[in-house]
């Protein structure tokens, strides 16, 4: 099991690949959505994005670490879908499947929910990818979530070895 310097190197890789992996499905929604983490000053970058990325511990047997990303795009007065909710939905799911993701799925919720979900995975990358697509009166809105792939190591070592480092 990776330890110290290698177990943060590891660490970095693993959260770059999640974070990019996560952009690319973000550029299939939005081809304008930022990258980074918007800048505070940037008022309408800030309205369009926002993200949440955590460090996490597997609930597998053999434990380990797993990093999980939210993101969130649109919700603000006027952002629209191209396109029907529905058509919107089936193809982004095509673009997904297009790009190498598994096991693309989709569903709509009943009743007063009106969301249309897909579901996808990226082997080594992405355990589970769940995209809710919000239309909404003023704007419409997507919900990532993404939940990583599990990797060798003890998560409150990594933990430590972050702020260790940020403290630097």
């Amino acid at each position: 099991m990776p330890s110290g310097e290698e177990l943060l190197t590891q660490s970095d890789e693993v959260r770059a690949e999640l974070k990019e992996s996560i952009h690319g499905v973000a550029l299939l929604i939005d081809p304008s959505a930022p990258y980074e983490s918007p800048d505070e000053g940037d008022n309408d970058r800030v309205q369009l994005f926002e993200e949440r990325l955590d460090l996490v511990e597997c609930e597998t047997s053999g434990g380990g670490y797993a990093y999980t990303l939210d993101r969130s795009i649109g919700n603000v007065d006027g952002w629209r879908f191209p396109e029907s909710q529905e058509e919107f939905r089936q193809h982004v799911a095509e673009q997904l499947h297009a790009a190498g993701w598994q096991d693309v799925t989709g569903t709509s919720y009943d009743g007063d929910v009106d969301t249309t979900v897909v579901y996808a995975r990226y082997p080594e990358i992405v355990d589970k990818l769940t995209i809710m697509f919000h239309p909404g009166a003023e704007a419409d809105g997507v919900s990532i979530s993404a939940q990583g792939s599990c990797h060798p190591g003890d998560v409150r070592e990594v933990r430590d070895l972050r702020r260790e480092r940020a403290g630097n």
